[in-house]
């Protein structure tokens, strides 16, 4: 392994990433290594946040319970709902309907509103959005 590299592995229920962030080779005494272990994000978890990131990138208008926001302020409020309902989304459509698509308190749909002046209900536009998304390595389009 060389520095930047990451190695994935298994370990009891949990998927975790090795990852080299400095490797010191003195011609003599003492080398040494900096690692960092973390868990690893599961694809569709980054799939979401992916989904999140054109979200605040975007220049539309999130409208959540009548109230417009800014696309950065829809984007954390969908990361603080995520945290909430993390083990309950396992994937990516999980995430839509559960988290992107309306409002937990009074059940009303989100809705974008689009540089053009349209009106889209968020569940569509995220859908919209995740077919955009690359394929994860290995899998079929």
């Amino acid at each position: 392994m060389r520095k930047g590299d990451d190695l994935t592995f298994p370990l009891g229920e949990e998927t975790y990433t090795l990852s080299v962030k400095a490797l010191v080779n003195f011609l003599m005494g003492d080398d040494y290594g900096v690692f960092v272990v973390s868990r690893a994000v599961p694809p569709e978890v980054k799939k979401s946040r992916d989904l999140m990131a054109l979200l605040e990138a975007s220049d539309v208008v999130f409208i959540r319970n009548n109230q417009e926001h800014s696309p950065a302020e829809a984007a954390d409020h969908l990361q603080s709902k995520l945290e909430h309902a993390k083990a309950e989304v396992r994937t990516l459509d999980d995430f839509i309907e559960k988290v992107a698509s309306r409002s937990w308190l009074s059940g009303k749909p989100y809705l974008i509103r689009l540089p053009d002046g349209r009106t889209v209900e968020a569940e569509a536009w995220f859908r919209e959005r995740s077919a955009e998304l690359a394929p994860e390595p290995g899998t079929e389009d």
